[in-house]
């Protein structure tokens, strides 16, 4: 059968092995005895790491990114190679150009281990170097701290607070273990970040997370409402009648207008104003289905208190 699209007429598949095998004896022969060439315009937009799988072919385009250090020609042979991965000694061959000053004898690590103690943590490791994937892998490492920009770790979380222990964990690994809350997973440094001490209670629907040790000071044990009311302001000007469209959103405020042994739907008394569900009652309307709905807690009522509303403060409802 002809391959679709076929350039050859004619050219069936023992032809197109043919043809493929010997294209590749000719890039091979042009390696080792012809000029130093590219197979083709890709290889003018390789990365020096991706040099160490396509040199064979991008001849010419990864000489000019080619050393003389052995193990490390075209550089580091991940893209995402920075400082921080030199922390850890699994990263050291793969990023050996950023880490060249770290790449030296293991005495040391045999020290820490009779000396240190060691802790298990996650770190980014590169798991594919043609394609940069890195994955998040638990290993067990000396826990010590570091230096951050030319700071010890214990006096940079002093001076900055511990909520940076997020960010450099690894780094300051001993700093950071003794500070650590291990009671609360979610919260072990506490805030994320500074500006949460002067979070309001509202604002913690948004932020609990971000700033986990404030709102955990702020929560009430109200459920569904662990933060008050999500707009304070809004809900302070409300009725109480509102609460039938609001009461998740002020859900505090309208906490203190439920009526106790209320029918059912009427848990917030009248839809509308009590003097106007007042004179309804008078004039017999409360058969009327909307008029019952509206009034649901004058119409309820006995007879005989029905013009009690004209009287009472209806400010709120």
């Amino acid at each position: 059968m002809k391959l679709p699209g076929s350039p050859f007429k004619g050219c069936h598949r023992p032809c197109w092995v043919a043809i493929f095998t010997l294209a590749s004896l000719v890039a091979i022969t042009l390696q080792q005895d012809g000029p130093c060439s590219d197979a083709g315009d890709y290889c003018k937009t390789l990365r020096p790491d991706e040099c160490y799988h396509n040199e064979e072919f991008c001849c010419k385009s990864c000489k000019k990114f080619s050393t003389d250090n052995t193990g490390c020609k075209f550089g580091d042979k991940a893209s995402v190679c920075s400082e921080e991965y030199c922390l850890f000694s699994w990263n050291l061959e793969l990023c050996c150009h950023t880490c060249r000053n770290n790449l030296t004898t293991t005495t040391r690590s045999t020290t820490l281990e009779t000396t240190t103690r060691w802790i298990t943590v996650t770190v980014p490791v590169v798991t594919n170097t043609s394609t940069s994937t890195t994955q998040s892998t638990a290993v067990t490492r000396p826990c010590q701290d570091g230096i951050i920009n030319g700071v010890p770790c214990k006096k940079y979380i002093q001076n900055n607070g511990k909520h940076f222990c997020y960010r450099y964990e690894e780094v300051c690994c001993d700093t950071c273990s003794k500070i650590r809350n291990k009671n609360n997973a979610d919260c072990p440094y506490g805030d994320k970040l500074q500006w949460c001490q002067k979070l309001s209670r509202d604002q913690c629907y948004a932020n609990n997370a971000t700033c986990c040790e404030k709102c955990e000071s702020l929560r009430t044990n109200i459920a569904g409402c662990q933060y008050g009311d999500s707009m304070p302001y809004y809900c302070s000007t409300f009725l109480r009648q509102d609460c039938y469209e609001e009461e998740a959103l002020c859900c505090a405020t309208c906490r203190q207008y439920l009526q106790p042994g209320a029918p059912s739907g009427c848990q917030y008394g009248d839809r509308m104003e009590a003097k106007k569900c007042s004179k309804y009652k008078r004039n017999g309307q409360c058969q009327e289905l909307d008029i019952s709905k509206q009034c649901c807690r004058t119409c309820s009522q006995p007879d005989d208190i029905g013009d009690y509303y004209d009287y009472f403060d209806s400010s709120r409802y």
